[in-house]
């Protein structure tokens, strides 16, 4: 009630403008506009701009989007940067591969069934689909995980953690740039929450899902390979100048494994037949690391 009478004095009213959120706001109507506004910029801003028609898309297309985006304008935007998403390609024949998209059977009256489908279309567009995957897992399950010594963020340290060459995180996104961003310094960006709701329900994303425990055992897994490549000699005896490198790699790796199940557990130490290193767990002090047979 303070509130309310605070915002009602008339000395504020110049300063505020009013939002209706009862039944009397359309979301529908602001998604239109935003659909208006957006095909507009992109059909100007757009490399192949001569080759789109002016009047596209048609005022029935953009009804036809609007309603398939049930109020979200998640569904909205993500359909605009994915038509727009490639310089090499007309963005009016990714707009219409969009539009042709069907959903799968029993799956139409579910909520966010049309979102659902725009998700699965640009994930299927990945070429390498389980580089992609890893990649998100990171950002999605293990970047919230508590009491990690670093985040996992960035292409370059993406490339670090897997081993790859670099550049080749920033290639497996590169098909993905409509639902996730990355800036100049290779920082990676997930734009709506709604992705990580969508691939972490295996009923929404299907071969996509994300698994929370084959996400974690894969970066146990990757742990023991940083410590095996980078940290240790072919004892098994700590190099000294990667100390700081094992340490980290070493706390990462026993955090995953505290929170997997022991059979999965046996399979990591089945497969890689490697030691886990196990550091002190103190950090304001020198650490001893020392080998132990899993």
């Amino acid at each position: 009630m303070y509130l309310q009478s605070t915002f009602n004095l008339s000395s504020l009213q110049p300063h505020l403008s009013r939002v209706a959120l009862s039944s009397e706001y359309c979301a529908e109507d602001d998604i239109q506009r935003f659909l208006e506004d957006s095909f507009n910029k992109l059909r100007c801003e757009h490399p192949l701009t001569s080759y789109i028609p002016s009047s596209w898309p048609s005022a029935d297309v953009l009804r036809e989007l609007t309603q398939k985006s049930s109020g979200q304008f998640i569904f909205a935007s993500t359909t605009v940067k994915y038509a727009g998403g490639d310089p090499h390609e007309l963005p009016t024949r990714r707009l219409d591969d969009i539009r042709r998209l069907q959903l799968p059977g029993g799956e139409e009256d579910l909520p966010y069934a049309e979102l659902n489908a725009l998700y699965n279309h640009v994930l299927s567009n990945v070429r390498d689909i389980a580089r992609a995957k890893h990649v998100l897992g990171i950002l999605i399950i293990v970047n919230p995980l508590p009491n990690k010594p670093y985040t996992t963020n960035t292409t370059q340290q993406m490339d670090d953690l897997f081993l790859w060459q670099p550049g080749e995180t920033k290639a497996c996104l590169s098909p993905l740039e409509s639902i996730i961003g990355c800036d100049k310094t290779g920082y990676i960006d997930i734009f709506h929450a709604s992705l990580s709701d969508f691939l972490l329900d295996p009923a929404r994303s299907h071969k996509f899902y994300l698994c929370r425990e084959s996400i974690l055992s894969d970066c146990a897994a990757q742990g023991l390979r940083h410590l095996r490549q980078k940290g240790c000699d072919q004892t098994g005896m700590l190099s000294l100048p990667s100390q700081k490198l094992v340490h980290d790699q070493a706390l990462i790796c026993n955090m995953f494994c505290d929170r997997l199940p022991s059979l999965q557990l046996a399979y990591l130490r089945l497969h890689l037949r490697w030691p886990i290193l196990h550091p002190s767990t103190s950090r304001g002090t020198e650490s001893t690391i020392t080998s132990g047979s899993l």
